[in-house]
């Protein structure tokens, strides 16, 4: 079961209508729901099953992300769904990972695709060279990479993404807790003021700034 369903509508937050969010979230997540669902009672009663999910590097903040906060908000929601999944089907004999693919699609490339990305783009000067780079790579390119995962060869990866472009093929780490602050109780605001910028916080930049 690969849930590769896309759909894009790129609009500034504050410009984006209900009808926009909704449509790139059912499409993305909601269909990935609508299509797993019966094919995973097929593949438990069978003992094996392979579903891919094919997520987006859009879900991670970078690239255009302050014109996608639909799509990304979707794709970024089917790497849970993706880890979720793997682990309620997993002792079933069913694998469930997600892929980050990039290239120029129909969503990417089609006239009105391209005219509203890039009219959206320029009003934040955001016409980047991951934009340019993503238009060279072929979607073909994604296919072997898919394929594999449904084979018997990938039975022990379960619960994964990846990113695939072009010859490339990267695994993304699991999300990991990397610095805590611990107390007895309730913290008060003026402990956080003292201690989150010199503990928890410390290094932390904000990710809208060069």
């Amino acid at each position: 079961m690969v849930n590769n369903a896309g759909v894009a509508r790129s609009r500034l937050l504050f410009n984006m209508t209900p009808e926009e969010w909704d449509i790139v979230v059912k499409t993305h997540l909601c269909g990935a729901f609508s299509c797993t669902k019966p094919a995973s009672a097929l593949m438990w009663q069978q003992k094996s099953g392979r579903i891919v999910d094919v997520s987006s590097i859009g879900g991670l903040g970078i690239w255009n992300a302050a014109i996608d906060v639909n799509y990304a908000s979707a794709k970024e929601g089917l790497i849970g769904f993706t880890r979720a999944v793997a682990i309620a089907l997993g002792r079933g004999g069913i694998t469930c990972n997600a892929i980050r693919p990039s290239g120029a699609t129909r969503i990417v490339r089609s006239p009105e695709g391209e005219r509203a990305l890039r009219q959206e783009m320029l009003s934040v000067g955001m016409e980047t060279l991951e934009r340019a780079s993503m238009a060279l790579a072929d979607p073909e390119d994604v296919a072997p990479f898919v394929v594999w995962l449904c084979t018997d060869a990938a039975a022990g990866i379960n619960g994964y993404d990846f990113r695939v472009t072009g010859g490339h093929i990267g695994l993304y780490s699991q999300p990991t807790e990397i610095k805590c602050i611990d107390k007895e109780g309730r913290w008060t605001l003026d402990e956080m003021d003292r201690l989150a910028p010199v503990s928890l916080a410390a290094g932390l930049k904000n990710r809208a700034l060069p």
